[in-house]
């Protein structure tokens, strides 16, 4: 991983609640011209939805759909970290045998302790059953 992937993956959450102030502001501003379409009166109406349409073609949708893409589709800093570090941690060989050497770890510290005790392995494999 180099430094650039990390800078990259800090970067998701800023980039993340910026969409998500445009898509609100976005929402807002659709909201508002869509209340200023419906109050025109008949006069002013053929001049006012041309001016409607025009900010909502161009300045508001432009905005508002690809905030919408990028809440829905970009990860948080979290996910991008997992998403990259897991699959290398299991794909590490290394990682994979520490559960082999800590069972086998146990296995010899239980056997010591059972002989401690004075249990057979046997008398053990029947209490367990």
């Amino acid at each position: 991983m180099t430094a650039f992937d990390i800078y990259l993956i800090t970067r998701c959450d800023p980039l993340l609640s910026t969409s998500r102030v445009i898509c609100i502001f976005s929402a807002i501003a659709l909201v508002i011209a869509c209340v200023v379409a419906f109050a025109a009166s008949v006069d002013e109406m053929d001049e006012i939805l041309t001016g409607v349409r025009k900010a909502i073609r161009y300045i508001i949708l432009p905005m508002f759909i690809p905030s919408i893409f990028l809440q829905a589709l970009m990860p948080s800093t979290k996910e991008a970290i997992a998403m990259v570090l897991i699959p290398a941690a299991i794909n590490n060989e290394e990682i994979q045998r520490v559960p082999e050497n800590a069972l086998k770890l146990f296995n010899t510290q239980l056997e010591a302790w059972l002989e401690d005790v004075g249990i057979r392995g046997s008398e053990v494999d029947i209490a367990v059953e």
